[in-house]
């Protein structure tokens, strides 16, 4: 899938799916060599964080999207990262979203 709009699309409707909230999508294009866009979504809970991020995962891979790497699934994490190479996102607890704020790093 190469289409960066389509992929951008996909991913916000699987996190939509999967009842994350705050959805915000940031374009660090003009920011960084490494990604285009940034996504940032909301869990309520440990385990629903856990749960979005292994969905968007198995989603995103049957929508043929390449998943480069996930981080925080293993463990028992408030944040979640999943890495499709010009994309990434990052799913996160309230609480650890508000502490690090990187929506208005990179916003």
């Amino acid at each position: 899938m190469n289409n960066m709009k389509n992929k951008q699309q996909i991913i916000k409707e699987i996190l939509e799916d999967n009842k994350a909230f705050d959805i915000i999508c940031i374009d660090i294009s003009k920011k960084s060599d490494i990604m285009d866009m940034m996504i940032i979504a909301g869990g309520r809970s440990t385990t629903h964080v856990k749960a979005i991020g292994k969905n968007l995962y198995n989603s995103a891979k049957q929508h043929k999207i390449e998943v480069i790497g996930v981080d925080g699934i293993q463990q028992n994490s408030d944040w979640v990262l999943v890495d499709f190479g010009d994309i990434v996102v990052h799913i996160m607890g309230r609480d650890i979203r508000e502490y690090y704020k990187i929506e208005k790093l990179w916003g």
